[in-house]
């Protein structure tokens, strides 16, 4: 039908990608089309397949199954859920070492304090028109922080749970290739005065 298209890999990487930029450029209202496949036994017609649940048919007992993006977004959204109402921010103070012009970010808070710092790289990972995948070489950046924290590192387009975690830390590594990384950041209370202890003897 003339579109590109898209490995299921690629937009697995892509999907989390995608609504961050949307973010950046002040877009309230994002969906992705759409939820389920049409039952497409060719394989051939483009509009049957644009889902992030596969469909074998509409028949009971046919198998629904979730696409690498599915599972991406459910995870995106796991991280970074907090429904509730609106909540008074605060500042974190950061800064990101040998980040380059292709590296995004942003920075969003929960209502329990915690900042979550969210990196991508602008790079390709797909070519549509040869339709093969390009190899994203990672590349590390290094994110300084005023305050000691404790961090944790997701990559949602993998999983759901962290893939690191550095404990009282004021700077950690964040090796970036294609996917969207999100690091929650926790930063630790300053440590509380002892009282003098008098020692008699």
């Amino acid at each position: 039908g003339g579109s590109n298209p898209a490995s299921e890999d690629a937009v697995r990487q892509y999907a989390p990608r995608l609504v961050m930029e949307s973010w950046i450029r002040g877009i309230q209202r994002f969906f992705l089309y759409e939820l389920l496949d049409d039952p497409d036994e060719s394989k051939s017609h483009r509009e049957s397949n644009f889902g992030m649940v596969k469909v074998s048919g509409l028949r009971t007992g046919d198998a629904w199954t979730p696409k690498p993006h599915y599972l991406a977004m459910k995870n995106f959204l796991t991280i970074l859920s907090d429904p509730g109402p609106v909540h008074t921010l605060s500042a974190l103070t950061y800064g990101i070492d040998d980040a380059g012009p292709e590296v995004r970010t942003t920075l969003v808070q929960k209502r329990d304090g915690s900042h979550y710092l969210c990196l991508w790289r602008d790079v390709a990972v797909y070519d549509p028109v040869s339709r093969e995948s390009i190899a994203v070489a990672p590349r590390t950046i290094r994110v300084a922080l005023q305050d000691a924290a404790v961090v944790s590192e997701y990559r949602p387009a993998t999983q759901a749970m962290p893939v690191a975690t550095h404990r009282q830390v004021r700077s950690f590594p964040v090796s970036m290739a294609g996917e969207l990384h999100i690091c929650k950041i926790a930063v630790l209370p300053p440590p509380q005065a002892r009282p003098a202890v008098q020692v008699t003897g």
